[in-house]
């Protein structure tokens, strides 16, 4: 079995983004890369967009 999950706090999409991400900071999330790790984990998802056009930024967050 392989295991993975999504980076939580790396886009700000409406309707896709839980109140709790946006308490999630870069050492938390250095944090939990690394215990994903040691767990075995296999991948973390992460959004393949980090440019995002200006006419976006009001669905997606500025970042």
């Amino acid at each position: 079995m392989q295991l993975s999950f999504p980076m939580p706090h790396l886009a700000e999409l409406k309707g896709m983004t839980q109140p709790w991400e946006f308490g999630v900071t870069g050492p938390d999330q250095l944090r939990m890369a690394k215990r994903a790790e040691e767990l075995g984990y296999d991948q973390i998802g992460i959004p393949e967009h980090l440019a995002v056009p200006p006419a976006h930024i009001e669905n997606t967050g500025s970042f």
